[in-house]
């Protein structure tokens, strides 16, 4: 299921200290090969562009293969 939140939202929820070590922690994890960027996907139809942004979840990474 889709969550849909505004900018408003997020701002109110995340704090920006927070914001870049959840930034820092995914590129760390990253440099380590135990996390994956997906990248965006647009669909572009007549008149239009949706823009489709996968969130990351977090989860045990010690049980990853």
């Amino acid at each position: 299921m889709a969550l849909f939140i505004t900018e408003r939202e997020v701002a109110e929820l995340l704090d920006f200290d927070s914001a870049i070590a959840a930034v820092e922690e995914g590129f760390k994890l990253m440099a380590e090969g135990r996390a994956v960027n997906i990248p965006r996907r647009r669909a572009v139809v007549p008149g239009a562009c949706y823009t489709c942004c996968r969130a990351p979840c977090w989860a045990n990474t010690a049980s990853w293969a």
